[in-house]
């Protein structure tokens, strides 16, 4: 029993340990919703990463009833993990992009941040809302990490937000230990999108019906040209017989 617990720390608890920073990025589509987060690590002992960041579930609800780890990819998936060699250390990297509007609120690595966290559709006013709890609970639950750094990229236009910064269609939160009272919000126009994608088709009809428009009108001229010239044609047979 002992052994299973002291597994399911490595697991629960190994997601940040030791980390002095990290970053959180996630890709927001139409289709499919990314998920990446980044512990910037300035160990580079890459034996010593490799065995305490271990493979994790991506739901959140995902629990280990024994003490083979590597039975968790069996039935569940599991983040795609890699250690990336950097200047003064390596950042362990564990990466998904299957998530969608139904499952990335059980994110384990955005639960692991975050107590609450919400994806929801406003039928009334066709946005999506995506909003967290006031402050990560990241520091209380891993003492040594120092910084949190949330990167959210959107195709979809946004309403609003209180982003600590925006490049671009990224946004960007930044939580730290010291100041820790800030909440996620991000409110995104699905209904300006939808119908930008609903304009695509229409042009290119337009674009048809121009070109059927012009080979029509270069036929008309084409018969007016030959209808002319059997006219032109018809006067002149006239004018000889007449001679």
């Amino acid at each position: 029993m002992r052994k299973v617990k002291k597994m399911l720390l490595l697991i629960i608890g190994g997601f940040m340990l030791c980390g002095c920073s990290a970053t959180y990025n996630l890709t927001i589509d139409e289709n499919v919703i990314k998920e990446e987060t980044l512990i910037h690590q300035d160990n580079n002992n890459l034996e010593e990463l490799n065995s305490i960041y271990l493979d994790k579930p991506v739901n959140y609800n995902v629990f280990v009833e024994d003490d083979d780890i590597e039975s968790i990819g069996t039935e569940n998936d599991i983040y795609v993990r890699k250690f990336v060699a950097r200047e003064g250390g390596i950042d362990v990297r564990y990466y998904y992009d299957k998530f969608n509007k139904n499952t990335i609120s059980s994110s384990f690595a955005a639960r692991k941040a975050f107590t609450n966290i919400g994806y929801y559709y406003n039928k009334a006013t066709n946005t999506i809302q995506l909003s967290t709890n006031n402050g990560s609970k990241a520091f209380l639950e891993y003492p040594e990490l120092d910084s949190l750094i949330v990167n959210i990229t959107t195709t979809y236009p946004v309403q609003s937000h209180n982003a600590t910064s925006v490049k671009g269609n990224t946004y960007t939160w930044n939580f730290k230990k010291e100041d820790n009272s800030k909440n996620i919000v991000l409110v995104m126009n699905i209904e300006e999108k939808d119908e930008k994608d609903k304009n695509n088709p229409q042009e290119e009809d337009s674009i048809k019906e121009t070109k059927e428009e012009k080979e029509s009108s270069s036929w008309q001229l084409i018969l007016i040209f030959i209808f002319g010239f059997i006219i032109v044609l018809f006067i002149l047979f006239k004018i000889n017989n007449s001679k």
